[in-house]
């Protein structure tokens, strides 16, 4: 018997030291979030009619230039490309033959330092007409604070969607 017991203790104890580790903290988990702005809007033209379109993102006075670009052979997407490809994002989705989802986000990054009353705005201009606006969204927001390990544990991001 002494052999089982003197095996099972050094398990035994640490099972309890674990169960107990988190205690004091409590349990967080290891999800991961951004911290972003979207903004999504259906707008009635054909996805074709947006390849080469300027979209315009802003944050703050941060301002850049994405092109979109259809993406694939099935003419289903098109997708933006931007110079700070990581802050700023779009694409355009068909939803029918004259109809097409927008979606679009800037994302922050430490250095940012959001605060509540920010401006962001997001415009897209066709290639053809870049006078012309076919998406205006702009506004300032008051964040929402998003905790995806639960209260109390890291990360806390910043999102708002307009």
């Amino acid at each position: 018997m002494r052999p089982l017991l003197s095996g099972f203790l050094p398990v035994l104890a640490l099972l309890f030291a674990a169960s107990h580790c988190n205690s004091s903290v409590g349990s967080c988990t290891l999800i991961g979030c951004l911290s972003e702005v979207t903004a999504s809007r259906a707008v009635p033209v054909a996805l074709s009619e947006l390849d080469g379109a300027s979209v315009i993102i802003c944050f703050n006075d941060d301002c850049a230039t994405g092109t979109l670009e259809l993406s694939g052979a099935d003419d289903e997407l098109a997708l933006c490309e931007f110079e700070d490809s990581f802050r700023r994002s779009c694409a355009a989705e068909r939803l029918g033959d004259s109809e097409v989802r927008l979606e679009m986000a800037f994302t922050l990054g430490d250095a940012d330092a959001p605060h509540d009353g920010d401006q962001y705005s997001f415009g897209v201009h066709p290639a053809d007409d870049p006078d012309v606006a076919l998406v205006e969204i702009s506004g300032a927001v008051l964040y929402e604070k998003l905790r995806p390990n639960g209260e109390g544990c890291e990360p806390t991001c910043r999102v708002k969607s307009l």
